[in-house]
């Protein structure tokens, strides 16, 4: 794979992140209103959006590369988690109780390992159903 198309491929990802990202980050801002805003987050929240997004896209290429399957997963893990940490999570201004920062991590975590376990069950449901035809 050339360097060029390696790189238009991480900037696609980071794209779809992004915009995934923004929309999530709308709906939640919503849901913690209790629907009385429009959903719009912060210009700064705004912003580092794309370069999780950028790091989430870079940390999915390591599939191509010649890593096991479980070094893969965890370095995707951890570098999904710490993006997600530093970019949305510590710009919001929650980062000065180290209690909250501690449990954020652990949510962020969780999460990563829900979204995981149903991309994987549901991936399996679907490859399950295809080979039933």
């Amino acid at each position: 794979m050339s360097k060029l198309r390696f790189l238009r491929e991480i900037l696609i990802g980071a794209c779809v992140r992004f915009t995934a990202l923004a929309v999530c980050l709308m709906i939640l801002k919503i849901i913690d209103s209790g629907g009385s805003t429009d959903g719009a987050i912060s210009i700064l929240s705004f912003l580092l959006l794309f370069p999780c997004g950028l790091c989430i896209a870079a940390a999915g290429s390591l599939r191509k590369t010649s890593l096991s399957p479980a070094l893969f997963r965890l370095l995707h893990f951890f570098i999904t988690w710490l993006s997600v940490f530093l970019f949305l999570w510590l710009p919001t201004g929650n980062g000065y109780n180290v209690s909250r920062n501690l449990i954020a991590l652990f949510v962020i975590a969780l999460l990563y390992w829900l979204v995981y376990l149903i991309g994987r069950w549901t991936a399996a449901r679907f490859r399950n159903f295809r080979e039933e035809d």
